[in-house]
């Protein structure tokens, strides 16, 4: 998959039909989803890329946290969506783009939740 846009526009409109292709019961997502997303990765790498923005967290603890969200395997789709903004969300202060291998992930976790793994 050495044919990766490039254009960070691009991967959003390939994915912009991703939650009309997931589907998750909404009993499957009961009191469980309330606990784990006090834990979830994707909320911790953005309170800690803030904080590293800000001054107030160290590279290694943003690094920590970005490999991370790139490890997590979200179980629903929501979860995945969670993980795509933290990846790709509008934040004034990223001037980068994920690498290959990181898009690579997040496709895995899509074909996964989508059944196609």
């Amino acid at each position: 998959m050495s044919e990766l846009h490039s254009s960070r526009r691009d991967v959003m409109r390939a994915l912009a039909f991703l939650p009309a292709a997931i589907s998750v019961p909404a009993a499957a997502q009961g009191v469980g989803l309330v606990c784990a997303q006090t834990l979830d990765p994707a909320r911790k790498y953005l309170a800690i890329e803030a904080a590293f923005n800000n001054g107030g967290s160290s590279e290694e603890e943003f690094t920590a946290a970005l490999d991370a969200l790139d490890d997590w395997q979200p179980r629903d789709a929501t979860g995945f969506l969670r993980k795509f903004i933290a990846m790709f969300g509008d934040n004034p202060d990223w001037d980068g783009f994920p690498s290959d291998h990181r898009l690579l992930l997040l496709f895995e976790d899509a074909r996964r939740l989508a059944g196609r793994a």
